[in-house]
């Protein structure tokens, strides 16, 4: 069939019109989809954050005597963002200057962060809560020792909201990086004061000479760590007074109208509580003095404070890598005589970043990577990780029916024990 000249210019025309519809179409989709390298959360919820600053006039600031304590908190929960809202950017509160700052000591690059800032999370901003009149069990976490931002470590924020907890990230002024109020005033780390508690472990280490062959011995070396790493363990007073006066304060606010819907929709008869590097020992001596708390988890720390001479009644996990072999060693005497019950999750090959955002960043190297994590699949732990923490927290707050955590698993990944709490 021969077309005439009109019809073969309508062809033609409707043609590249409609290619080009086409290809505005998918360059204008390839625009709006967000970058992410973060996995994508596996609960049925989508996730809000928020954030709370409070002030416990009972107590100053040591660190700048004519202040009152105050503490940041932000807060990761089970959500229905708006459809036409963007989600968070990764790290969107910090700058490059200030992340670089902080891992100066991991050789990060401006060029670098600057892409990773580029990248969406799966949160929103004061997203409406899923559902006001629901109750969710809350999870306080507590992140690290002077490289704590509280934003890295939201795939396990986020994965845990996701599966309808209410997860809070309590921080600790001037030991941990950064912390802007709503006034505008920004708080900065005291970068000499916090550095002064890792050259109490350089020099701990250098005068330990006892060999390592006995249980005996096991124990001395635990409790000579205890006694000279005093700038640990009077950080970790100060930061279980943060906690549990975040604690105090949801329960003052139970049964009022607070006018944060999140504060309204928290169970406060379900209460978990985790942490990383230094947050991971806040949280056992948390759990050990605050019976409100039903289950705690460490993430690869040494456990300062009294739990080595008042064993945890809680149910209590352990997860580590090989960053520490000593203070690994170490939490054996810690916790040997623990009431509840308690696991232990090893990941042999891995490096202390492994438990945070680490696990994922899209490094330029598989050397930087390495450096960071570790000679591991980074993505396949922090899945396995946050399987356990989930089936943990799910069976002890939630009631649900365990899938892992009662059986022992050893592979060229992990290794996982369980014990019974001793009568």
């Amino acid at each position: 069939m021969r077309m005439n000249k009109n019809t073969f210019y309508t062809f033609i025309i409707s043609f590249f019109v409609s290619m080009f519809l086409f290809i505005s179409s998918f360059s204008f989709s390839q625009s709006v989809t967000p970058a992410r390298f973060l996995p994508k959360p596996t609960g049925k919820f989508q996730v809000g954050t928020t954030e709370i600053f409070i002030t416990d006039s009972s107590r100053k600031e040591r660190f700048k005597k004519r202040d009152f304590r105050r503490v940041y908190i932000k807060i990761w929960y089970p959500a229905v963002p708006n459809t036409d809202q963007k989600p968070e950017l990764y790290l969107q509160n910090y700058s490059a200057e200030l992340i670089n700052g902080i891992f100066q000591s991991k050789d990060f690059s401006f060029e670098w962060l600057n892409e990773i800032k580029k990248s969406y999370t799966y949160s929103y901003t004061q997203a409406p809560i899923f559902s006001s009149d629901s109750k969710y069990p809350v999870l306080i976490f507590t992140p690290g020792y002077y490289f704590g931002l509280a934003e890295l470590y939201s795939a396990y924020m986020e994965e845990l909201a996701s599966h309808g907890y209410i997860v809070c990230s309590v921080n600790h002024l001037y030991e941990q990086p950064y912390i802007k109020f709503p006034d505008g005033e920004e708080v900065f780390i005291k970068k000499k004061r916090t550095q002064w508690a890792y050259l109490q472990l350089v020099m701990a280490n250098w005068f330990q000479f006892r060999d390592k062959d006995s249980h005996e011995n096991i124990e001395r070396i635990t409790r000579y760590y205890h006694k000279m790493l005093h700038r640990f363990s009077k950080a970790l007073d100060y930061w279980v007074e943060d906690t549990r006066f975040f604690v105090d304060y949801l329960y003052q606010q139970k049964g009022i109208n607070h006018p944060n819907v999140v504060i309204q929709a928290m169970d406060l008869e379900k209460i978990g509580a985790f942490g990383q590097s230094f947050g991971g020992a806040v949280t056992g001596q948390f759990c050990l003095l605050d019976e409100r708390v039903k289950a705690g988890l460490n993430m690869d720390c040494f456990q300062f404070g009294d739990v080595i001479d008042h064993p945890l009644k809680q149910p209590f996990l352990l997860i580590q890598s090989d960053y520490q072999p000593t203070w690994n060693m170490g939490n054996t005497i810690n916790y040997e005589n623990h009431e509840g019950e308690f696991s232990l999750l090893s990941l042999p090959k891995a490096s202390h970043f492994v438990f945070s955002d680490g696990a994922v960043l899209p490094y330029d190297t598989k050397e930087f990577g390495n450096r960071m994590i570790g000679d591991i699949d980074g993505e396949l732990l922090l899945r396995k990780t946050n399987d356990y923490m989930l089936d943990f927290f799910d069976h002890h707050l939630k009631g649900k029916d365990a899938i892992l955590i009662y059986e022992n698993v050893k592979d060229s990944i992990i290794e996982y024990k369980f014990e019974k709490g001793k009568e």
